[in-house]
């Protein structure tokens, strides 16, 4: 099982503000939040666990080889 601990320490959080609908609050408030991780230099993996992420997940993964998880929201 992988410590949650030691994977938050891996992980690159970034918030934003959204695009889109949400009126006077979409310029005051953070709506947007993107994770990158990079799977290849984790210390949570193993050589084998690594090429499984990679194998598994290489349609998410970008040229420079990191994974971008980006939920945003918007007011309606």
């Amino acid at each position: 099982m992988i410590d949650r601990t030691l994977l938050w320490q891996e992980i690159r959080m970034k918030a934003s503000r959204s695009s889109g609908k949400g009126g006077q609050n979409v310029n005051k408030v953070a709506t947007k939040v993107a994770l990158v991780f990079e799977p290849a230099i984790s210390n949570l993996f193993d050589e084998a666990q690594k090429q499984i992420v990679l194998d598994k997940l290489a349609y998410r993964i970008s040229n420079e080889g990191l994974i971008n998880v980006v939920c945003e929201e918007e007011r309606s």
